[in-house]
């Protein structure tokens, strides 16, 4: 659970919407669904990228 709450709401939204996508598509389709980043990336991504772990 405390990873989850780690994460950015904008990481978060895009890990939520690529769930509801991959349960219809066998799991290698869906990695590589995901790995074409088709929500984008969090805005936040550099900053948190940047900052030290917590």
């Amino acid at each position: 659970m405390a990873e989850i709450l780690a994460n950015s709401r904008g990481t978060n939204r895009i890990v939520k919407r690529l769930l509801v996508e991959r349960s219809d598509r066998p799991r290698a389709e869906a990695l590589a669904h995901e790995r074409g980043l088709p929500h984008g990336l969090p805005d936040d991504l550099a900053e948190r990228m940047g900052s030290p772990p917590r």
